[in-house]
């Protein structure tokens, strides 16, 4: 795991999980995530702004494949489950979902630093 996609990621569940993003439908946020078709859905309804690196986050997960998306929402999003019931959501071994973190974190490491870039051209 990269430690500062870890705290970001962090930062951006904690301003999902007090009203800075709303998501559709009802249940576990795996079913959310089927609801919006594989896409988190913003509402419009006088949601809070989020901090500008969280909005930034929330572009990289977005970009995420879905089955790395839905790891992103279990692991960061389901605030009182323990890692062990994360993994067993996911219908994964904790160390399977750790490798899939670890991509994650890879692979938004990849999408802020291939963004950072386009804006520098």
């Amino acid at each position: 795991m990269i430690d500062y996609i870890d705290a970001r990621l962090v930062s951006w569940a904690e301003q999902v999980g007090r009203g800075g993003v709303y998501l559709r439908g009802q249940g576990s946020i795996l079913g959310k995530l089927i609801d919006g078709g594989g896409v988190l859905v913003r509402s419009t309804g006088g949601a809070p702004c989020m901090d500008l690196q969280s909005e930034e986050m929330e572009k990289c997960v977005n970009q995420l494949p879905t089955d790395l998306r839905i790891v992103v929402l279990e692991f960061y999003l389901q605030f009182d489950s323990t890692p062990m019931q994360k993994a067993k959501a996911l219908r994964v071994s904790k160390k399977t979902l750790y490798r899939r973190l670890d991509e994650v974190h890879h692979k938004i490491q990849g999408l802020m630093t291939s963004a950072r870039l386009a804006m520098v051209s």
